[in-house]
């Protein structure tokens, strides 16, 4: 009976999965734009900018780098199951981001510690 259930609840994840995967939108292209941020190293900035670059992505899971004032970054991302919600990680902190339409997201970018940062932008994709 275990190994029913167990197979039961198997089947459903990898049924869920191939769902999430399908239903991901495609993001691969280059976003830019600008927003306010703040920092304990740099203070208040009305307008910081930056540029994304999706290079890949497979399903719901995506990979790139961010050009911004200041460097470049290479980061991995998941968009969640709803569609809308994405999360992106590097090596220094999170954004969580929200597509508002196939070609406009919400991106907000948090950093802890020392550099403390903060930094929401609306980023648009050119074509």
């Amino acid at each position: 009976m275990m190994h029913r259930i167990a197979l039961i609840v198997g089947a459903a994840m990898l049924a869920g999965a191939t769902a999430h995967a399908a239903d991901a939108p495609e993001l691969t292209g280059t976003w830019s734009g600008s927003g306010p941020s703040v920092s304990e190293d740099e203070g208040w900035e009305a307008a910081r900018s930056a540029n994304l670059q999706i290079t890949e992505q497979r399903g719901p899971v995506f990979k790139g780098h961010v050009q911004y004032e200041g460097g470049e970054e290479d980061f991995v991302g998941v968009v969640q199951a709803d569609g809308k919600n994405i999360l992106i990680s590097n090596d220094d902190g999170n954004v969580m981001a929200t597509l508002i339409s196939p070609s406009e997201m919400e991106v907000c970018y948090v950093e802890g510690g020392g550099d403390a940062t903060a930094y929401c932008s609306m980023l648009k994709r050119s074509e």
